[in-house]
This record gives structure tokens, C-alpha cells and sequence, in this order.
């Protein structure tokens, strides 16, 4: 039974933490080293800790190694949204913030609200998700440089340079994805999922591997899933006068959003779910991007259903339901 909820304010050398326990706080400073750990644990042993409830921000990578220490030693840990604790700190009219603070904050937070438990992903998935990253980074990089070139350049030294950055990338690109394959390949739970996902028209072998690194069975429904990825609508309205338009909440993962555009493009045209989908809404008079939004959220829809239910793609199966 959790007696005590540890509020984390991390940064990349040290962390605070804020400890809440029979309605008393105490705070401290450690380094953010395995020895920084030692002496944390030394010190919620002094306070006879039992049942710890531990919270931080999803900042960056600087929390893994401490998330997954906390987790290790049995202690229930959640990793929340910045944005979540933003607004909960301009809620409760907090004036200043230092890292004492912040802790504090989020230990209360913690307290309050009873975050949703976080668990570290099975290695083999966070080793796909570092080659999927490590892609998504190049191709960005990759495409700057393409635009840079397509706009002109008046150096032609500068011009060579970049077609030789953009060659480069395209090899890295095409022997990470190489890395990938083999990686799915050479786990069979990780080959399972893709090849249900990839029975999918409109989803190639990145997207399907992508799909992977997210543990779409985590998820207790599909809106779950979709409102992770940032695609879920959201809906502005008050009395009778505001009525602003609807859009996407972008309350996730913008590499996910980038990575499904193409997809959703390509969906339009040979999978006949999608397809069905966006002819209804092109005669609803929507527009092409509101087609390819809502062909994206069917497609994190369309890939819930087939690792949910352990089923290749069949475009006839709520009839067959």
C-alpha cells in the first residue's frame, strides 16, 4: 500500500526529489550516477519508507536510469507530461520555481491525482525504438538539407557539401532500416506483431515497425491509443457564441504524427476501409487535410485492432462480426 510519494525534478547531472510521508516533507539534492541512487535509497531507508510512490517529467532521456532503478527496487513509478504539470502548478497559483519547488509540486501532484503506473518497455522494443528515433532524427536532418538545396545556393562549395551530407544520409537511412529488419526478425514476438500490422494495406515496413515500438497492446481501447499519438479531435466550445473549429490535440509524439502522413496518403487509395472513409468525407465537403487527418487516426485504429485481436487485416471483418 503506497505510504509515501517522492516528487523527482530532473536534470542531466543532478536531481531533487520532494518526499511526502504522514503529512510531513523533506527534500534533498543527489547526483544523477548510480551513486546518487545508493545514497537515495540510504536515505529513504532513514525515513522508513514503505510503499513509495515515486513521480517525474517526461523530460528528455535524463530520468531513464533513475526511472528504471525505481522501478527495479519494487517501487510504483509514473512518468507524466510536462504540460500536465505546467497547468497543475498554474493551478495552484505557484509563484516561483526552482528545482525545490518543482519537486514538491510534482510530489503533490502525485499525491492528488495518483498517476497511471509506469513500466520500462522489453529491451528488445527499447533497442527498436532507439533505431526508429535514430532514423526519424536523420530523415529530418536529411530533408532541411534537401530543402536548402531545392531553394538555391549561390556557393556551389556549399552546394557540393550538402549533396555529399545528403548522400551520406541516405546510406545511414538505408542501412539503419536494414538494422531494423533484422532486428524484428531476430525476435519472434517483435515478428508477430509486424507481420500482422504490415497485413495492412497502406502500411510499409517503417510504419509497420514504427507501430511496433508502441506497444499498441498497453492500451486499453483504441481511443487510447489514438489520443496517445496526438490525433484524437479537439473540441473547442462555450455558451452559445464560441465555436471555434475543430482540430487535432497534439498531445503526443509529433515523430508519430510525421511518420504516418505518407501512409495515410497511400491508405486513400488501396485500403478500402480508408478509401470508403475518405470518399464520404470529400463529398461531406471536408478538406484534403481533414481527409488525411482522419485516414491517420483510422490507420492507428486499423493497427490497435489487428494486435488487439491477434488477426491478419480483413477489411471485412465487422461484417463477418
Amino acid at each position: 500500500m503506497t505510504s509515501a510519494y517522492l516528487g523527482i525534478d530532473i536534470s542531466k547531472t543532478t536531481f531533487h526529489v520532494a518526499l511526502l510521508i504522514d503529512g510531513c516533507t523533506a527534500d534533498r539534492n543527489f547526483a544523477n550516477t548510480a551513486k546518487g541512487f545508493a545514497k537515495l535509497a540510504t536515505w529513504l531507508k532513514k525515513h522508513q519508507v514503505q510503499g513509495l510512490h515515486a513521480c517525474m517529467e517526461a523530460t528528455g532521456r535524463y530520468g531513464d536510469n533513475l526511472a528504471h532503478w525505481l522501478f527495479s527496487q519494487g517501487h510504483l513509478v509514473s512518468v507524466v507530461n510536462p504540460a500536465a504539470m505546467h497547468y497543475y502548478a498554474s493551478a495552484r497559483l505557484h509563484r516561483n520555481k526552482t528545482d525545490k519547488v518543482d519537486a514538491a509540486t510534482i510530489a503533490e501532484y502525485c499525491q492528488r491525482e495518483r498517476p497511471r503506473a509506469w513500466a520500462p518497455p522489453p529491451p528488445e522494443v527499447a533497442d527498436l525504438q532507439a533505431l526508429w528515433r535514430l532514423r526519424c532524427k536523420i530523415v529530418k536532418t536529411r530533408d532541411a538539407d534537401r530543402n536548402r538545396l531545392a531553394a538555391g545556393l549561390p556557393s556551389k562549395v556549399v552546394h557540393d557539401l550538402l549533396k555529399e551530407a545528403i548522400a551520406f544520409a541516405n546510406a545511414q537511412i538505408k542501412q539503419i532500416e536494414t538494422l531494423i529488419r533484422e532486428h524484428i526478425k531476430a525476435h519472434p514476438n517483435l515478428e508477430h506483431e509486424y507481420a500482422r500490422l504490415r497485413s495492412i494495406k497502406g502500411v510499409g515496413p517503417i510504419t509497420a515497425a514504427m507501430f511496433v515500438t508502441l506497444q499498441l497492446k498497453r492500451f486499453p481501447n483504441e481511443r487510447a491509443a489514438v489520443a496517445f499519438t496526438g490525433l484524437n479531435p479537439r473540441i473547442v466550445e462555450s455558451g452559445s457564441s464560441v465555436r471555434r473549429r475543430t482540430k487535432i490535440s497534439k498531445r503526443g509524439d509529433s515523430r508519430i504524427r510525421h511518420a504516418l502522413y505518407f501512409p495515410a496518403i497511400n491508405a486513400c487509395i488501396w485500403n478500402p476501409i480508408i478509401k470508403r472513409q475518405a470518399t464520404r468525407l470529400g463529398k461531406a465537403g471536408k478538406s484534403n487535410m481533414a481527409i488525411i487527418v482522419a485516414a491517420m487516426r483510422k490507420l492507428v485504429c486499423l493497427a490497435y485492432g489487428v494486435i488487439k485481436s491477434d488477426q491478419p487485416f480483413n477489411p471485412n471483418y465487422r461484417k463477418l462480426a
